[in-house]
């Protein structure tokens, strides 16, 4: 049998969450593709601020609760986790243990690889580093296989001394719609949605010194602080607001999506830009899925997957925007556009996890 571990958590931003979405839609298609769901709660989740015993006893909880909750399962059956879990544990590794020893074959698909996104940080400690990388590695290695973004995620753990052939790339998050999306043009210029902290995303606080026009959509704008950016420039910066994942793909305006990350427009920069590297944005799933050509860094992993499909334009700054665009004929953004909608259409129709899927059946 074929199951997936559905947890429920009650979490007020959930439904403007990009994570939200991507973790649904896989819900959405392992439903599609005949897996059962064991599904799992509990009001009592570890968190940083708790005292160590406190903490300690939530994880345990955790680990009793989640141990029980899978004991449907039998030798022969596959259980697909989305990791890291929403209900995480430090003794999740011993449940991990226990069902390889009872033949149980583990999938785990990576959202987010934190000794990647976070392992990097100057701000965290070197022993806080250490111990993200041993507890992640520790139960990755206890997993039938492995499904990650893309090749260089892979690349990676295969320096890890994780098994190449446990390991099956995912290359593209889906975004699953109801409505295909239009055939329109959306205007001239560029929407960038997502995390507009200017602690995430400093670089869209530089945006108004690029002679190009930008559409902004997603949660953390500071309104002042683009103010101040703009008395002394003449582009056009205008905020769209904050729409849910289901509504946002026919709200975007634009011509193309960018995909970028950090702190500059002149590279992908600090944490979170080094971040791309290695993950697939799930903005990136959101823009094809609407019809848009994407932008993204020249360093990014997608940056491949980009140009092999020919969906868009790579650039090493957000500087060389005016005049890349302006070198791009309507002959050739149309046969752009049209490479864009039929990958798009793969990407609501749910077709790159179940291309995983079937791989990890064959193993």
């Amino acid at each position: 049998m074929n199951y997936y571990l559905l947890e429920q958590v009650d979490k007020p931003d959930t439904r403007s969450s990009a994570i939200g979405k991507a973790r649904k839609d896989v819900y959405e298609i392992c439903r599609r593709q005949g897996y059962d769901e064991i599904e799992f709660s509990a009001d009592f989740i570890p968190h940083d601020g708790d005292g160590l015993f406190k903490k300690m006893n939530q994880h345990w909880k955790v680990y009793k609760s989640l141990k029980k909750v899978l004991q449907k399962l039998r030798a022969g059956d596959r259980l697909l986790i989305q990791y890291p879990l929403m209900y995480n544990s430090i003794f999740w590794d011993r449940l991990l243990k226990r069902s390889k020893r009872h033949k149980i074959k583990v999938v785990c698909l990576i959202h987010d690889l934190d000794q990647l996104r976070l392992g990097q940080w100057e701000t965290i400690s070197f022993r806080k580093r250490l111990k993200i990388r041993i507890q992640e590695t520790r139960q990755l290695t206890q997993c039938h296989c492995i499904i990650v973004h893309n090749g260089r995620m892979k690349d990676y753990l295969i320096q890890k001394r994780f098994k190449e052939d446990k390991i099956i790339c995912l290359n593209m998050f889906d975004y699953l719609m109801d409505k295909a999306a239009e055939k329109r043009q959306h205007g001239e210029g560029i929407c960038v949605a997502g995390n507009l902290n200017p602690h995430k995303a400093g670089y869209v606080y530089e945006l108004a010194k690029i002679p190009l026009k930008f559409f902004l959509y997603g949660s953390g704008y500071d309104e002042k602080r683009m103010a101040d950016v703009k008395k002394a420039e003449l582009n056009e910066i205008v905020y769209n607001g904050l729409y849910g994942p289901e509504e946002l793909p026919e709200q975007l305006e634009g011509n193309y999506g960018l995909v970028w990350d950090g702190d500059e427009r002149n590279t992908c920069s600090g944490n979170f830009g080094n971040y791309e590297r290695y993950n697939n944005p799930h903005k990136l799933s959101l823009y094809l899925a609407a019809g848009l050509p994407v932008i993204v860094w020249s360093q990014a992993a997608v940056s491949l997957f980009v140009k092999e499909q020919g969906v868009g334009i790579v650039v090493d700054s957000l500087n060389e925007l005016p005049k890349k665009l302006s070198g791009i004929s309507g002959e050739e953004y149309d046969q752009m556009k049209e490479r864009v909608m039929a990958v798009g259409k793969k990407i609501r129709k749910g077709d790159f996890m179940k291309a995983a899927l079937e791989k990890v059946h064959e193993l």
